[in-house]
């Protein structure tokens, strides 16, 4: 996983994702890109919304008290991420 930080205008984190889910690879061959959105709410909190290529939002975070709080709820979902495993559960 790769990504580039930068926060002007819109404030949208580039994230760059090498996976294959065929084999589960993440060096694979397929390329998905997204982006983390980081943006005030109304009620004066701040939150990130993860967006797929085509633009669906697939995560949303949680709200926190300032921009460099969201940012850092980002960057640990991306952490979190790289080593993730798909696991079907029962609900």
């Amino acid at each position: 996983m790769r990504g580039s930080f930068g926060f002007s205008g819109g404030q949208a984190i580039d994230v760059v994702v090498f996976f294959n889910p065929t084999t589960g690879d993440k060096k694979g061959t397929t390329l998905m890109a997204g982006k983390f959105e980081v943006y005030q709410d109304k009620s004066g909190k701040h939150r990130f919304r993860l967006k797929a290529g085509n633009g669906e939002v697939v995560a949303t975070g949680e709200a926190y008290e300032t921009r460099a709080a969201a940012i850092k709820g980002c960057e640990s979902v991306q952490r979190a991420a790289a080593d993730a495993k798909v696991l079907e559960v029962e609900g």
